[in-house]
């Protein structure tokens, strides 16, 4: 346990965890797709551990990655060829991790808005119901 703990909510806590598993999540995602295409690594001059070292520096400083040449989100993701179907093969291990990451992304979405939600009735039921239950006779 860290000092940084002890002062997050329980959805903060959550969140942080949530994230810490998509972002190895991704890092997973990005060292498969450097095996399956080390053309990719080598372009850097590089070993493959120092190419995913270098990609996770960048995400850790939140840096731009020059080969996407300012593409986001979606339109990022539309140059990658993950899934491998032939007809010897299936190799659905990518969507497998996509699937994990966009599950988290999910369950954190609704817990954050299933948390705001309920901080409105019980302020709601606090303001309506304290005010009348406190003058209710108690034996």
């Amino acid at each position: 346990m860290t000092t940084a703990e002890l002062a997050q909510s329980d959805t903060n806590r959550m969140t942080t965890l949530g994230m810490q598993d998509n972002l190895a999540s991704l890092m997973l995602l990005a060292d498969k797709l450097y095996r399956r295409s080390p053309t990719e690594w080598r372009k850097a001059n590089v070993t493959r551990e120092a190419a995913l070292a270098k990609l996770k520096n960048a995400i850790d400083i939140n840096t731009p990655w020059p080969d996407l040449q300012g593409k986001r989100d979606i339109a990022a993701l539309s140059l990658l060829l993950s899934d491998e179907i032939n007809e010897r093969e299936r190799n659905l291990s990518f969507e497998r991790e996509f699937g994990k990451i966009i599950g988290r992304l999910d369950l954190l979405s609704s817990v954050l808005t299933e948390k705001y939600r309920r901080a409105v009735i019980t302020y709601v039921q606090n303001l309506l119901g304290g005010t009348f239950l406190q003058f209710l006779p108690v034996r």
